[in-house]
């Protein structure tokens, strides 16, 4: 494995604040650059990927929407391991990405045409359920009524309690940013989890706040709320332009809400009316010098929270990640270039991210993240 050291701002801060803001503390972060091969068969697009950590190996599963494969390779040993073959000719989702979860013993993938696809460690089809027009595998009490998408995250992720349900989205199927500004958008249920032996849904009563529209103002690019599955039992998720992160228990349906302040990169984006966002050089005015948060993770290992913000400054746009541990406080944060992957890839005291802006045929090139 070559490595080549990269120098990328992180911040490392100790200091007394106030009750509800949080001191960036004591969470020594590493960031290095890892060039891996690439064997002649595997993509170098690394869109669709999850990872394992097994056998004190890391491993990583990616999708080839081209081969309609998904790759076992072995960060360690800089080689494919195997290649399973999913999909048929009665099951294609076509030449798109999909997004992709390791399972215990197999895999979940989806994409909205395909739906929920359960696979075992050979690619034999487990289980199927559709999430908009009911075809293969009907959720058994969703109601196919063509007004709501079902998505895994607002991302290419999918997340899960314990490898037998997974959060979701329930989204308006004819959304738009702009419907933030009409007053029936906020009176929705927003979450929703699957259970994925039984293929049943339960909905939640999580809707976004109503002063997100005060006066006509409101917040069109923070229309999809970030969220992820949260150890065994619940859902942690935000909707970008404040600090609050909320926490549902899936079982008792508690919302416990926490301020999780960062002094350092504090929030900045404004609300505006529909006219300003119609307005492009407006809008670009606004977004030159911004910050809000537009991605939130967790981290099985440290059992804690990663949440990412977009930082541009004259019009120069990077990403902030923020390490939250078990008591909502930032621990550590880094700056990250945007041509990586924005979706970090977790194992032990560390996440790897691929570089995705186009690199080499026969090489790979990750930034990794140690702590």
């Amino acid at each position: 494995m070559r490595i080549l050291f990269i120098t990328l701002f992180y911040s490392l801060v100790s200091c007394q604040l106030e009750q509800e803001t949080n001191a960036i503390t004591s969470l020594s972060l590493t960031i290095d650059e890892v060039k891996v091969a690439i064997p002649g068969d595997v993509p170098n697009d690394w869109i669709g990927i999850t990872s394992s950590f097994e056998n004190n190996e890391r491993l990583l599963y990616i999708y080839d929407m081209f081969s309609l494969n998904i790759i076992k390779y072995s960060l360690d040993k800089e080689e494919y391991i195997l290649r399973i073959s999913p999909f048929s000719d009665t099951l294609n989702p076509g030449n798109i990405p999909m997004n992709i979860l390791k399972l215990d013993t197999g895999y979940l993938l989806f994409d909205i045409n395909s739906g929920f696809v359960k696979v075992n460690d050979q690619g034999k089809l487990l289980k199927i359920w559709d999430c908009f027009i009911p075809r293969n595998g009907r959720i058994k009490d969703w109601n196919y009524d063509f007004k709501y998408w079902l998505r895994p995250s607002k991302n290419k992720t999918i997340s899960t309690f314990d490898n037998r349900s997974i959060p979701l989205y329930v989204e308006l199927a004819n959304v738009s940013p702009r419907a933030v500004y009409q007053e029936r958008f906020y009176d929705h249920d927003l979450l929703a989890t699957l259970n994925l032996e039984e293929g049943t849904i339960e909905r939640f009563p999580i809707r976004f706040p109503k002063d997100f529209l005060n006066n006509g103002l409101s917040y069109p690019r923070s229309s999809v709320p970030s969220f992820t599955a949260m150890g065994s039992n619940k859902i942690a998720y935000n909707f970008g332009v404040d600090d609050v992160i909320h926490v549902l228990n899936i079982n008792t349906r508690e919302v416990v809400d926490f301020s999780v302040v960062n002094n350092e990169v504090p929030i900045n984006i404004l609300p505006v009316d529909e006219n300003t966002y119609n307005d492009r050089d407006q809008m670009a005015a606004i977004l030159a010098n911004s910050f809000y948060y537009n991605h939130l993770f967790y981290d099985p290992y440290r059992k804690a929270l990663v949440r990412v913000g977009v930082k541009t400054v004259n019009n120069v746009s990077s990403r902030i990640f923020e390490l939250i541990d078990e008591n909502m406080k930032i621990v550590a944060q880094f700056e990250q270039p945007s041509q990586y992957s924005p979706i970090p890839l977790f194992f032990p005291n560390e996440m790897w991210f691929p570089f995705q802006q186009g690199y080499a045929e026969d090489e790979m090139k990750l930034m990794r993240v140690r702590y």
